[in-house]
């Protein structure tokens, strides 16, 4: 149903580790039909763990087309390594893509150890723009590219919608 494409950098096999093994039950479900890594470099434990889950590799060099050629899914996630989505994510996400609901984004996890006031008033908090993910068909996304190279350049002008589902960003995009 969905492909799942992470952008990681060099030494990120610990963020990696905690998306993959989010993401496993719904691989084995058939609901997460392949991952790509898009990458500048990968140190080889980075590389090693890839390897090892099946993850397909792309150089960010070479933009997005390849991703979308080879994706097998009919829907796009670009997610940060060290996100996980919370339970029900995958419900929601289908009656989403059932409605053609167009480009989306998570809301965020509430942190139950932080007060409303802090959340917000944290600075330099999720400052990436894939903080929050984004779920695209792949239909959208081929009719939007224009030789973009990044997610973060296709979403550049895009109405998104958010979806009812949570993702708890990557610790590292809170730097």
């Amino acid at each position: 149903m969905i492909s799942v494409v992470l952008i990681v950098q060099e030494n990120e096999s610990a963020e990696l580790a905690r998306t993959l093994q989010n993401l496993v039950t719904y691989a084995i479900e058939g609901f997460v039909a392949d991952v790509t890594l898009m990458h500048d470099a990968l140190d080889d434990m980075t590389r090693l763990l890839a390897d090892e889950a099946g993850c397909m590799l792309k150089n960010q060099d070479a933009g997005l087309a390849p991703v979308l050629d080879e994706a097998r899914g009919d829907w796009l996630l670009f997610m940060e390594p060290g996100s996980t989505l919370e339970a029900g994510w995958a419900d929601v996400v289908t009656a989403h893509a059932v409605a053609d609901g167009g480009a989306a984004y998570f809301q965020f996890a509430v942190l139950d150890a932080h007060s409303w006031w802090r959340r917000i008033l944290m600075p330099g908090k999720h400052k990436s723009p894939l903080a929050r993910g984004l779920l695209i068909s792949k239909r959208q996304a081929r009719a939007n590219f224009k030789q973009q190279r990044s997610p973060v350049e296709l979403m550049r002008g895009m109405a998104l919608k958010r979806l009812s589902a949570s993702i708890r960003p990557s610790p590292m995009s809170a730097s």
